[in-house]
């Protein structure tokens, strides 16, 4: 048998070209739902984010607002370094530490023992019944008196 191509008379493509553009056409068909798809769920999340330009806007917004707090901190940190509400010449007078926002470790700010509950800010069991005044305040405890 002789394997040699001969040219078709009646113009007809042979069979195994029906069946690579039958494969070609599922390819395109495959191609332009998927990229259908891409595009319904992009303009989906544009709908639902408010598109790109809100987004930009409210990053902006954002971004805006925290160079303002810093701002604000930075400002207060030149009166009151470790932010606990103490300024840096309350801090000398009262003997804390301006670096330690809760000189004592015990829990409580050192101007909130001062102010607040009149316990020392330097001594983190104030009224020396082996509990910390913060162990106390937290627990309806009198960190003035032993045993309350």
């Amino acid at each position: 048998m002789n394997d040699t191509l001969i040219p078709s008379t009646n113009n007809t493509p042979p069979r195994s070209f029906g069946k690579i553009l039958n494969i070609i056409i599922a390819v395109i068909v495959v191609l332009l739902l998927v990229v259908g798809l891409v595009f319904g769920v992009l303009a989906l999340r544009k709908k639902l984010t408010g598109g790109a330009l809100s987004q930009t806007a409210s990053e902006q917004k954002r971004k805006e607002e925290l160079v303002a707090l810093n701002k604000a901190l930075d400002n207060i940190r030149i009166t009151d370094e470790d932010l606990d509400g103490l300024t840096a010449d309350q801090e000398k007078q009262s003997g804390t530490d301006p670096k330690k926002s809760d000189t004592d470790g015990d829990g409580i700010l050192d101007k909130t023992e001062i102010e607040v509950w009149k316990t020392d800010p330097l001594n983190a069991d104030t009224d020396g019944d082996g509990y910390k005044d913060g162990y106390e305040v937290k627990r309806n405890y009198n960190p003035l008196k032993k045993g309350n």
